[in-house]
């Protein structure tokens, strides 16, 4: 039985300037792999907008081992409304893209406890001894997981802001 357990209230980022967007997705992506997560593009749309604006989105799942049987989980969702535009960088000019963008993160664990957890016909108490076991036993390793986990959304949220602080040509 899969369990979730989710770490911080979500962290909603909007800002609205002019940035590139490619060396933005490749900075995020890099950052949450930097950290020791493997990241999954759940989806990726774009689309044109009847008044000429792009709007792109993508959610990306990030996860990492914690232990034997808890994983530790980031979720960004990511939308931009943006058009293109040229932009002048050290007297050369570049494709940039305006508009606002919104991100929003999640963290959650999740736990796995299947083998000799897992609720079956000859040891039918098998969940409960689990609980038991993660509530004494387990407590404070618990908490360094999730401790550990609200650090590394920090860390990203920190430098996602940071890049579209000093990456931005508005």
């Amino acid at each position: 039985m899969l369990e979730i357990d989710q770490i911080a209230p979500p962290v909603v980022i909007k800002k609205t300037l002019t940035f590139d967007l490619k060396d933005f997705y490749r900075h995020m992506k890099s950052a949450l792999k930097d950290h020791g997560y493997y990241v999954r593009e759940r989806s990726y749309d774009e689309d044109v907008t009847a008044d000429g604006s792009r709007k792109t989105a993508f959610l990306w799942e990030a996860d990492k081992k914690a232990s034997e049987y808890v994983k530790t989980m980031i979720t960004v969702d990511f939308v931009a409304v943006t058009k293109n535009v040229v932009v002048k960088e050290d007297d050369k000019e570049r494709k940039a893209q305006r508009g606002q963008v919104t991100m929003k993160f999640l963290a959650f664990t999740k736990k796995q406890p299947e083998s000799e957890w897992e609720l079956h016909p000859k040891r039918p108490y098998g969940a409960f001894f689990r609980e038991i076991y993660e509530k004494f036993t387990k407590g404070n390793r618990a908490a360094a997981i999730s401790s550990g986990l609200e650090d590394d959304l920090a860390k990203i949220i920190d430098e996602a802001k940071l890049f579209l602080k000093m990456r931005r040509y508005d």
